[in-house]
Formats: C-alpha cells, sequence, structure tokens
C-alpha cells in the first residue's frame, strides 16, 4: 500500500512543475512568499529500507506546492546509503537555485541541511552549533541571503537540533544568530521539539511561531502523532511580514515527516 501510494504521488504531481535550470521569471513584484520546511530522510518513504531513496519523490512533492524558499534536513551528498549529491539533484528537479550547508561527514560523503531558492542566492553562511554533550551529533544553520522583491533582503535559514541534551545550547544559539542578524530572518527545520518544551520557550525569545496554539501534527507521516517541525519569524520579519496559513500537507509519505508550508506576505 505504502508502494502504491508513492506511485500514485509520482504521478500525481510530477506534471505541477517541468522547470530544469533556475527559474528567470521577475520577482520583483512579488509580495507573497511560498515557504516550506521538510526532513526528507534522505529520499526514504516513511517505512522503506534505508538504501531504498526516492529523491524524484521528494522533487515532485517540492514541485506541487511551488514554494520560494525551502528549508531541507537529513540531506546526504555521495553516501554509501545514497550515492549522489541530493542538492544539487532537488535544485535540478525542482528548477531552483541551492545551498547545502553540511553537518558532518557520512558513510564516505556528505550529509547536512539544504536550502532551494526560487531567488538568485545574494550570500550564504554556515554556523556550526554548540554540542555539550559530545555523544550527540554536530549540527548547524545554514543562511542565505535572497532578494525577494525590489527593495527586500531577508535570511533564509535551515537547522535540525540534536538530542535533548545539546538542545537547549542549540536553541540559545539560535536566539543570538537571530538578534544579530541584520536582515528579516526567517528559520525553517525540524527543531525536535514539542511546543511546549523548553527549547521552543527558549526560541520565543527571539523568534514568533505562527502556530502558538494548535501546531500542526507534522511525523510520523504515515501516523502523525506529535510536532517538531517549524518556521518561524525573527522580531524584524515579524514585522515585515503577515502571516497567511500555516500548515501541512497530509497523506504525504516520500518521507518519514510532512512537509509544511507557510504563507506569508509583505505588510
Amino acid at each position: 500500500m505504502r508502494l502504491l501510494n508513492l506511485l500514485m504521488l509520482l504521478v500525481l504531481t510530477s506534471a505541477c512543475s517541468k522547470k530544469t535550470g533556475p527559474s528567470t521569471e521577475d520577482t520583483s513584484s512579488h509580495t507573497t512568499l511560498r515557504l516550506m520546511t521538510y526532513n526528507i530522510h534522505h529520499g526514504v518513504p516513511v517505512g522503506g529500507a534505508n538504501t531504498d531513496v526516492h529523491l524524484d519523490a521528494i522533487a515532485s512533492v517540492i514541485n506541487a506546492q511551488k514554494p520560494d524558499l525551502v528549508a531541507l534536513q537529513e540531506v546526504d551528498s555521495m553516501t554509501t546509503r545514497a550515492p549522489l549529491d541530493e542538492a544539487k539533484e532537488l535544485a535540478r528537479l525542482t528548477g531552483m537555485h541551492y545551498f547545502f550547508s553540511r553537518t558532518l561527514d557520512y558513510e564516505g560523503g556528505k550529509y547536512g541541511d539544504c536550502i532551494l531558492s526560487r531567488y538568485p542566492i545574494v550570500q550564504t553562511r554556515h554556523y556550526p552549533l554548540p554540542m555539550p554533550d559530545p555523544s550527540g551529533e554536530a549540527r548547524a544553520v545554514g543562511i542565505v541571503t535572497v532578494q525577494p522583491a525590489e527593495g527586500v533582503e531577508i535570511d533564509f535559514a535551515v537547522t535540525h537540533l540534536d538530542l535533548a541534551s545539546n538542545r537547549e545550547a542549540q536553541a540559545k544559539e539560535l536566539v543570538n544568530i537571530s538578534r544579530t542578524s541584520k536582515n528579516p530572518l526567517i528559520l525553517g527545520g525540524d527543531l525536535n521539539a514539542d511546543p511546549s518544551s523548553e527549547y521552543i520557550t527558549t526560541l520565543k525569545q527571539a523568534f514568533q511561531l505562527a502556530c502558538e496554539s494548535g501546531c500542526p501534527l507534522t511525523a510520523p507521516s504515515d501516523k502523525p502523532s506529535k510536532t517538531i517541525d517549524y518556521i518561524v519569524l525573527n522580531p524584524a520579519a515579524a514585522k515585515l511580514f503577515h502571516v497567511v496559513s500555516y500548515n501541512v500537507i497530509k497523506g504525504i509519505y516520500a518521507s518519514d515527516h510532512l512537509p509544511l508550508i507557510e504563507y506569508v506576505t509583505v505588510q
């Protein structure tokens, strides 16, 4: 049944975008941003074997939503289990620009996060996150600067927080990054924390959640039971943008997480 659902997803969504390179569309008059965060489980569908990579299914999910900026977590590059540059391939399949933010070396390749952007990327930055408990996995924040409209420059970031023993220190570092950002900052990622947790409370010192109550369940994708994926805005971004909608796309099994979508408009 899961394989049938995956095949149906590929058939239904593959026609949504036929672009094979970065978009040349004039976006200077756009006032709406379509944002996505998605933990792609290195392209393995929920319940699939670790090497059963279907990156075309992930790209089809993205193309169906037509986002302007995408934060992706659990992205492989030339590993044994996924012997391809997933960030580069997803950029090709979606016709978007990309930035791969490596967090660690893994299985002969690299592992980390990725940002896809409909807009040309003006600048990129990469910040390792603190890891007071060395038994955890190295994590980082990747940031791109883009210009979604004339005279508007913003930063869009991706991250994936670690074990609970490292999460508070990492949340505090995100607060520091927010407070020192020269541009309005939007962060998307798998924060591995419930909305009521102390880590999200820490994060709210410098970010605004669009779902103060009733945050959508994001994982696991076949039986969603927890909220751990978010898109949040720092005060400058919250002042610039109005959140129009914030929800998950249900019934998507290309990963063990559901894609989270947020629409914002310039105020």
